[in-house]
């Protein structure tokens, strides 16, 4: 999938945490307790997308280092596929105001809502 999203195509990785269920938990509000349990091991989700092609896989909580190592090698060989970003001389303004036209207008007048007394020595 890594080649193929070098053609254009963006790829999406998401992890999440999972436990196990594949229906909702009925909201009822005497089952507090039954929200609580987990029904087994912790595991986490693992999804990739690419265009329309999809890949799911479990990941349980004691293949957890091995997943982690191989997927962290997978992401190092791959990483030259990211888009570098555009270094720009001046920060944001300075880009801003090269991309459009000056216009030189005279400044408006600033005025205060509540007036200060003037400041004297007394």
């Amino acid at each position: 999938m890594f080649a193929e999203s070098k053609s254009g195509k963006s790829l999406f990785l998401t992890m999440k945490r999972h436990d196990g269920r594949t229906k909702p938990i009925p909201k009822k509000k005497g089952s507090q307790a039954a929200r609580a349990a987990t029904t087994g091991e912790n595991c986490c989700l693992m999804r990739v997308t690419l265009g329309s092609k999809k890949i799911s896989t479990l990941v349980y909580q004691r293949d957890m280092n091995r997943f982690n190592q191989a997927y962290a090698n997978v992401i190092k060989a791959n990483i030259d596929g990211l888009k570098k970003r555009d270094k720009r001389s001046g920060g944001v303004a300075a880009a801003a105001t090269s991309a459009t036209p000056t216009k030189t207008t005279a400044p408006s007048k600033v005025t205060s809502s509540s007036p200060r007394p003037p400041s004297g020595g007394v």
